[in-house]
């Protein structure tokens, strides 16, 4: 788990900076929120795929883990748009301070999925076991 959140953390770094550069240049907070956090859902799961879970790339074929990896954080990104906008708009947080929030409270949701469904270990199959009959022999 420490890997993983220091992945994260590092995820949420670029996020943030990418998203104050947007901003710098003139883009609405949304937008540069989405970009920023698209981006950043592919470098989290190439640096996850290469240092976290690499003992466990064999468990499902990369795209598959790769689909499953840009499916759950996108509906996680829809999920913390809102709360984004609500941060923003009504309480008047400054963005980027809403997008690190929301950032760090969905960590645990992103670690729960990624380790149990993206990465679980499969179980070995066992070879079937052939009957095996042992005769005595009267001598």
């Amino acid at each position: 788990m420490i890997t993983f959140a220091s992945v994260g953390a590092l995820g949420a770094v670029l996020n943030l900076l990418i998203m104050a550069a947007l901003l710098g240049v003139g883009a609405h907070y949304l937008a540069a929120s989405i970009v920023a956090t698209e981006l950043t859902i592919l470098s989290n799961f190439l640096l996850h795929e290469r240092l976290v879970f690499h003992d466990r790339l064999g468990s499902r074929p990369f795209m598959h883990r790769l689909l499953a990896s840009f499916g759950f954080n996108n509906i996680e990104t829809l999920l913390r748009i809102p709360v984004l906008m609500l941060l923003v708009s009504q309480l008047q947080i400054n963005s980027i301070v809403a997008q690190a929030a929301t950032l760090a409270v969905a960590f645990v949701l992103r670690f729960a999925f990624t380790s149990s469904v993206i990465y679980r270990n499969r179980p070995e199959i066992s070879p079937p076991r052939t009957a095996h009959r042992t005769e005595e022999r009267a001598a």
